[in-house]
């Protein structure tokens, strides 16, 4: 069983890092009335599995985060 977390409400992050993601994506092409879209699912894939490092993640992880959904 995979454990989830509320993404929105207990990310570890600073405010501004995400801030900065949803910058970044309108710098590449994501319009802005849809960026926030982008951060919230950045955020819940951080926090799918909150024990394992983004770093350490497998094409398997996102499979199951996909899954979930």
């Amino acid at each position: 069983m995979v454990k989830i977390m509320d993404a929105r409400k207990s990310s570890k992050e600073p405010a501004g890092f995400w801030e900065a993601y949803r910058a970044c994506a309108e710098e590449n092409g994501v319009r802005p009335d849809r960026s926030p879209f982008y951060v919230n699912w950045a955020k819940d894939f951080a926090n799918f599995l909150p024990e394992k490092p983004l770093k350490d993640r497998s094409r398997k992880d996102v499979e199951a985060f996909l899954v979930h959904l």
